[in-house]
């Protein structure tokens, strides 16, 4: 019997020694940060009670702990820039791969996110970020949970990339200015269920009504698409070729003799600042953010 308890104390201390405690460091710009449960990263958090966020971030692929030294960043932990009403622009880097619940909920000034790594986006993450809209969804994202971009105001086109798998219910529910959906999938993305008086449902946005909007996805799965649950109320379904949006890449170039076209191809003679277009010049064509 002493032989086991002395097993099960020594196991218990080695499990200890497995979990540290996470340490919370200040980086630059009063961005505050926290380790993970192994001390090998870091994920931005809230600020300390009674302060805010406020202005343009642009957060560094790495931050230094005097304890642990330099740890990458790869998340932006739930409720982390929540509420934040003087935020307006927030750049990660490409080792942010998640954005967790709530994130940016209810930033009403903020007009720019910039994620090019990030795979997966919680819940009620952008809600109530009626200003946003220069967004770009990047070519590796997987899932984007229920409600994430409701009443997200400036938004009128959606550009879903092929890697996505999953769309939480409702997700952009509150955006009656949307008037196209693409989606680059093959495989039509999951849709998760909602329920709307009792009766189940699958909807991106708050019903089954999706009104004049169009869809705008790959040729070959127009048909797959169109039976889908959740995809299959859009009553105006196109494929990208028709569209124009195929093969876009988003690299940049200096202005050539430049037109520029909106996201369905058609020609913008004054583009505006901030706003998300496809560059056409002699050498080649890009997706951009003007």
């Amino acid at each position: 019997m002493k032989i086991f308890t002395s097993l099960l104390c020594v196991t218990a201390l080695f499990a200890s020694s497995l979990t540290a405690e996470a340490v919370y460091i200040n980086g630059k710009n009063g961005i505050r940060y926290k380790t993970n449960t192994k001390n090998t990263a870091v994920t931005v958090v809230a600020p300390k009670t009674g302060n805010t966020y406020a202005g343009d971030y642009e957060i560094p692929a790495t931050v230094t702990s005097s304890t642990y030294g330099e740890l990458p960043v790869i998340g932006v932990d739930a409720n982390a820039f929540a509420s934040c009403d003087m935020l307006t622009s927030v750049i990660l880097p490409e080792s942010v791969t998640t954005i967790g619940d709530y994130a940016f909920d209810t930033c009403e000034k903020l007009t720019t996110v910039e994620m090019p790594g990030v795979k997966t986006i919680g819940h009620w993450s952008f809600r109530y970020c009626t200003s946003l809209e220069n967004l770009v969804f990047p070519e590796g994202l997987e899932s984007i949970g229920n409600y994430s971009f409701d009443h997200n105001l400036k938004m009128t086109v959606v550009d879903l990339p092929s890697t996505v798998t999953n769309l939480g219910g409702y997700v952009f529910e509150g955006n009656p200015q949307i008037t196209t959906v693409i989606c680059r999938a093959i495989v039509p993305p999951a849709i998760k269920k909602g329920y709307i008086n009792g009766d189940e449902i699958y909807t991106i946005f708050e019903d089954s009504d999706y009104g004049d909007i169009e869809l705008i996805v790959p040729d070959e799965s127009i048909d797959a698409y169109r039976t889908s649950l959740g995809w299959h109320y859009f009553s105006k379904i196109s494929p990208l070729t028709a569209a124009g949006v195929d093969n876009i890449t988003t690299e940049e170039e200096d202005e050539c003799q430049a037109i520029y076209y909106d996201i369905l191809g058609r020609v913008v003679t004054n583009p505006k600042k901030g706003n998300l277009y496809i560059r056409h010049t002699p050498s080649k064509t890009t997706k951009v953010i003007y």
